[in-house]
């Protein structure tokens, strides 16, 4: 009897022992699995208001505007490249000589595209504009639009969701508004978004449906192309709709992207859409957009003629830098030093960088 029940509890024992095998085995595999951020609880916010949506309580402003406002019929589909400018600026407008360096370089290496600086911001004064900005007016193929956000998203995938004042639900409102803001301008107009961080080196005239990765495993969203009316729009949208969260900061941007191509492509791993393709879409390697990782940002800033070397011939080929604003922006160029940063922008923005005189 007792050998019996002593038998049946260490059979119960080792099926339980069992059970929790499985259990840990599965586990690893999806934290092993590149995929698993696909695995949610979909759309969460905070169901408040934060205070951080202070930071765009301009955009519901009504006051007189002196920006032009951006009209639909204007944008030329296919053909243009869109910035996006998200701070409040109140009274007068002013971006900074790194943000204009991105638009000469987009509007001097694309001359054949319309280059767009968007801002949903209100502004009643340009007085204040710095010489370095004035200087882009001399391409003719700039301008300067307003964004009216409580109409924009009027008949996108985004309206009701806008409208309902998720966005104030954001921990990051500034930079969540330039995530939506990207992927609906592709999904209305198409053409190419960019960051105002960038350096364009090459022409991206000819390249269509395309977005760059910045490691081999994420792919990322500060430089993107998508035709109008193209499937991986309309995925970037419905991702935004049902997973946004305003508490995580990059899972609205490059994550839309990421997860968007996971499922177009019908492959988790970005390093396969790299090197065998995906349908008609291209993701390109680090080389291309983001040469130099976050984690190096400072190359770029370096004094070191060695390490200058070694930066100017690992980027000969890419089509644009990625400066890391996030951690660069107050780090210094000094103008006429031989950083790799200022060099390249002397390339590519000459008016803007010989517009200053201590600092870039």
């Amino acid at each position: 009897m007792y050998f019996s029940v002593m038998s049946k509890i260490n059979r119960l024992r080792n099926k339980r022992l069992y059970l929790v095998l499985v259990f840990v085995i599965i586990m690893c595999y999806f934290m092993m699995d590149s995929c698993m951020d696909e695995i949610g609880m979909g759309w969460v916010t905070n169901l408040k208001v934060t205070k951080e949506s202070e930071k765009i309580k301009c955009y519901d402003l009504k006051v007189e505007n002196v920006i032009q406002n951006l009209e639909s019929s204007e944008v030329a589909i296919n053909r243009s490249i869109f910035f996006v400018e998200t701070s409040c600026h109140n009274e007068e407008f002013s971006i900074n000589p790194r943000q204009a360096c991105a638009i000469e370089s987009a509007a001097k290496m694309n001359p054949n595209f319309e280059v767009y600086l968007l801002i949903p911001s209100p502004v009643t004064s340009l007085e204040g504009m710095k010489a370095y900005f004035q200087k882009l007016a001399s391409y003719p193929n700039f301008k300067i639009r307003y964004i009216n956000m409580t109409t924009f998203f009027v008949k996108t995938p985004l309206e009701h969701w806008y409208q309902s004042g998720n966005l104030k639900y954001s921990y990051w409102p500034q930079s969540h508004a330039s995530d939506i803001l990207r992927y609906t301008l592709l999904w209305k107009f198409g053409g190419i978004y960019m960051d105002l961080d960038v350096v364009i080196m090459r022409s991206l005239e000819q390249v269509t449906n395309f977005a760059g990765a910045e490691s081999l495993n994420d792919v990322a969203a500060g430089i993107m192309s998508f035709s109008h009316n193209h499937k991986i729009s309309s995925l970037t949208m419905n991702d935004l709709v049902n997973n946004f969260r305003g508490y995580d900061w990059g899972w609205n941007g490059p994550g839309v992207i990421t997860r968007s191509l996971r499922k177009y492509c019908g492959d988790c791993k970005v390093k396969h859409m790299i090197e065998k393709g995906c349908e008609d879409f291209i993701v390109f390697p680090p080389s291309a957009f983001y040469p130099i990782s976050w984690e190096e940002w400072a190359k770029y800033f370096t004094s070191d003629e060695e390490v200058y070397n070694k930066v100017m011939d690992q980027i000969k080929d890419s089509y644009a830098i990625h400066v890391w604003n996030k951690h660069s922006v107050k780090t210094k160029v000094t103008i006429g030093s031989k950083q790799p940063y200022g060099v390249i922008a002397q390339k590519y923005c000459p008016m803007v960088y010989s517009s200053l005189k201590d600092f870039f």
